[in-house]
């Protein structure tokens, strides 16, 4: 990849991710307002959602998820995130173009339930919105740098993000916890971290904002 592209896709990163942290941001303030504020909810829902339809520049194309297309090898990852309650997973994932730094390795992503991004807080939210930097580190935070499946991850004591930071695993009866967020087995075979994939995907009840 030539450095001008290499450039361009970062910058489009910067500003989608932006408009996406400045949704949740919004979402996680207007949740917190009376039902007598309604109607000013409504207007920031309408501008919000006007920042995220246009700052990729063309007005009339369609963002959605399900038009966006991850490395070939990532399919069945963005089939299993789409599946479940992971948009906001997935969104950054296509975003970020991890897809060329992990060619040709076996990794196993966490990924926060959509739940889990409404639970971080506003000031969280706005520390992600003013350092787009951080996006890449979040994404890589949640991607453990060889494939696993859910028994073998019970087996481990730790693990090892593709940022190279090390996660506690703990394992209390039939709960898995990985860096103190809880760990949901696959649902979909495809990933489930079985010989011969490529790419596994446990959902996670935290978003992993720094090493634990």
């Amino acid at each position: 990849m030539g450095t001008a592209v290499a450039m361009e896709r970062h910058a489009t990163m910067r500003t989608r991710s932006l408009a996406l942290l400045a949704s949740a941001a919004l979402a996680t303030v207007a949740a917190a307002c009376s039902s007598d504020d309604n109607d000013s909810t409504n207007a920031d829902n309408d501008t919000v959602a006007t920042t995220v339809e246009t700052t990729d520049g063309d007005s009339g194309s369609d963002n959605s998820t399900d038009d966006t297309e991850l490395d070939e090898r990532l399919d069945a990852a963005a089939d299993a995130l789409r599946a479940g309650d992971f948009s906001r997973m997935l969104d950054l994932l296509e975003l970020s173009g991890i897809s060329d730094e992990i060619e040709g390795r076996e990794v196993t992503i966490l990924a926060p339930t959509d739940e889990a991004f409404d639970a971080l807080s506003s000031d969280e939210l706005e520390d992600l919105a003013t350092n787009p930097t951080k996006i890449d580190d979040i994404i890589k935070r949640h991607i453990l740098d060889e494939l696993l499946s859910y028994d073998e991850l019970k087996e481990l004591s730790e693990v090892t993000t593709m940022s190279d930071e090390t996660l506690r695993v703990e394992v209390d009866g039939d709960e898995v916890r990985v860096g103190g967020a809880l760990v949901t087995p696959p649902e979909d075979d495809a990933v489930s971290g079985e010989p011969g994939q490529e790419v596994a995907v446990f959902g996670i009840d935290t978003v992993l904002l720094e090493s634990s």
